[in-house]
């Protein structure tokens, strides 16, 4: 059984581009345009990863954050996060944080070779 990612990301490009790396890693993706899909997607499918890319306003981010922390099985799924360089203060300390596509390629790698 592959790792499953759920991706957040409002930019389609960027979502394009991280969508390959995700699958090329041989993980399954599930797509989240916005912080409400992404919660529905995490009742439906039970990913192993989150990813949070930065076209997605902070808002949103603290809302989801705020929601995840609060249930003891999603609060302990691994968080990437992509950008949001300015605002880690916001997140677990557990967050592993990604600047660009190498980063984050070897983020991922590390933790699906403990799933």
């Amino acid at each position: 059984m592959f790792p499953q990612v759920l991706l957040i990301c409002q930019n389609s490009r960027t979502r394009r581009l991280y969508h390959r790396v995700v699958e090329e890693l041989q993980c399954e993706t599930v797509i989240a345009k916005s912080v409400a899909d992404s919660l529905v997607q995490l009742v439906v499918s039970k990913p192993s990863v989150v990813v949070l890319e930065e076209s997605l306003p902070v808002f949103d981010v603290s809302m989801f954050l705020d929601v995840t922390k609060n249930n003891q099985q999603w609060m302990s799924l691994p968080l990437v996060v992509i950008g949001f360089a300015n605002q880690r203060h916001l997140f677990p300390s557990r967050t592993l944080f990604c600047g660009n596509e190498q980063e984050f390629e070897r983020s991922l790698k590390e933790i699906c070779a403990t799933l």
